[in-house]
């Protein structure tokens, strides 16, 4: 009562400056204008609003007729989208810490137990012995697709987002599917030439960004269709079900932009490395726009799923100059056709840019929150150590 009569003498325009959480406003008739407005509250034309929520969550009294949403957040709604921040990121760190500690753990107690049953204690056979049978393969595919839907599902439940609506999907037809396929393609040839680069200069200072065993793999049949399962269709799966679907929809309550960018850094991250960073972001990039355009993670499931079969059979295929030319010509053809596809793409449909008042509640009010900072730093600095130890 104390709080509904606090928003009560609030002019419009105006929240009071106070960490209370925003209380519904007085009800009043939902007009076809403020329905508008609360799919685009910003008034902000290049985004998508099919894909916005309904900002009346974060700011209840933008219901009211005639209400205008301040250049700079007050307090309360500052607090609102902060919370959505720290979802997200408190779902990322346990996302990191779970799948990597987890691991670790898990490994460790293969590792003793094998040691215990063959009576070797040699780790560096044992270790070979696990990566080249399918061990390695299944603990891979066990930990991070239990870690992305688990995490995926807490944040979609504290964000009070429906996970169905994650696969309602439109205005998506097969020419869109192969034009991204082939986008997709060519962003994955560029990502390559410039891992390339970026290695030849790490290298100079007597380091690798690639980890060690990365190139090494299973070597058993088993192994090998646990790969392949995981890597075409497990990984694209719950992969964009945790990052497009749950971290998309989750930071981009405000600004859509900062969450295009932002999915994509952590994306890149949780790849531990340079080469699969430059992918995962510039890859990352493209399915978060996707996603708002089609207001559906089935899209980049599709393209996901496209490129991690190119690779993982193209791995399989024997070395051959032949084989070695058609691949080539392949990567060159999707690079070109992929990047006239790009532009065109672009030129009807952008990401969407960012309002002075968008801006304000975008990175500006994400970096004030611990938990949204910290998985990002936390990673990024994994990432470094790792170079450093190879």
């Amino acid at each position: 009562m104390i709080r509904n009569n606090i928003y009560a003498q609030a002019p419009f325009g105006t929240i009071p400056d106070t960490n209370a959480v925003p209380s519904a406003p007085p009800e009043t008739e939902l007009t076809a204008e403020t329905a508008a407005r609360l799919k685009d509250p910003f008034d902000n034309p290049t985004e998508y609003h099919n894909f916005r929520d309904d900002y009346s969550k974060i700011l209840p009294w933008i219901k009211m007729p005639d209400y205008k949403i301040p250049l700079t957040p007050a307090r309360a709604e500052k607090n609102m989208l902060k919370r959505q921040y720290s979802i997200a990121g408190v779902c990322m760190l346990l996302h990191f810490l779970s799948s990597q500690i987890g691991i670790t753990v898990v490994m460790f107690i293969i590792e003793k137990l094998i040691a215990l049953i063959s009576g070797n204690d040699n780790s560096a056979v044992i270790n070979d012995y696990m990566t080249q049978s399918s061990i390695i393969s299944a603990l891979n595919m066990i930990t991070f697709v239990l870690a992305n839907c688990i995490f995926a599902m807490i944040g979609l439940r504290w964000s009070k987002t429906r996970a169905p609506s994650l696969f309602i999907t439109r205005n998506f037809n097969i020419q869109y599917a192969v034009e991204y396929c082939v986008i997709g393609l060519g962003l994955w040839t560029v990502s390559t030439y410039a891992s390339s680069g970026i290695e030849n200069i790490i290298n100079q200072f007597g380091y690798s960004s690639i980890p060690a065993g990365m190139d090494e793999s299973t070597v058993t049949g088993l192994g090998m269709a646990i790969d392949a399962v995981y890597s075409c269709i497990m990984a694209p799966v719950t992969e964009e079900i945790f990052f497009r679907g749950m971290m998309l929809r989750v930071i981009s309550k405000a600004n859509q932009r900062f969450a295009v960018v932002a999915t994509a850094v952590f994306f890149g991250l949780t790849h531990g490395n340079i080469p699969q960073f430059v992918l995962a972001f510039l890859l990352g990039l493209f399915l978060a726009h996707i996603t708002l355009k089609h207001d559906s993670i089935v899209p980049s499931i599709i393209v996901h799923m496209f490129l991690n079969t190119f690779v993982t059979v193209t791995s399989y295929l024997p070395e051959s100059t032949i084989i070695e030319g058609i691949l080539n010509m392949i990567l060159v053809a999707s690079l070109l056709v992929g990047a006239v596809l790009l532009v065109i793409y672009r030129r009807t449909d952008r990401i969407p840019s960012t309002t002075p008042a968008q801006a304000r509640r975008g990175i500006a009010v994400a970096k004030t929150s611990p938990a949204f900072v910290a998985p990002a730093v936390l990673m990024a600095f994994f990432m470094v150590i790792m170079i450093l130890l190879n």
